[in-house]
């Protein structure tokens, strides 16, 4: 599976538009600063660094309706 050149931008993008929903707002804020920084360069590495960091403050969208939670 090969990844287009601007998948990393992409996933980025959609962590950023979440960032409402993050447990530490500030923290996603500044994530997100870093990333935009990072976009016009193309840099990768920092960019999956920052979704990564992005996907342990906001809650992924399974969790937030509760699926999964083994609740009946």
């Amino acid at each position: 599976y090969v990844r287009g050149p601007d998948s990393g931008s992409d996933e980025f993008d959609y962590w950023a538009s979440r960032i409402s929903e993050a447990s530490d707002l500030a923290a996603a804020q500044k994530l997100v600063a870093r990333g935009r920084a990072a976009q016009p360069a193309n840099d990768r590495r920092t960019l999956e660094e920052v979704v990564g960091a992005l996907r342990k403050l906001i809650p992924s969208e399974d969790a937030a309706h509760g699926l999964g939670s083994g609740v009946r």
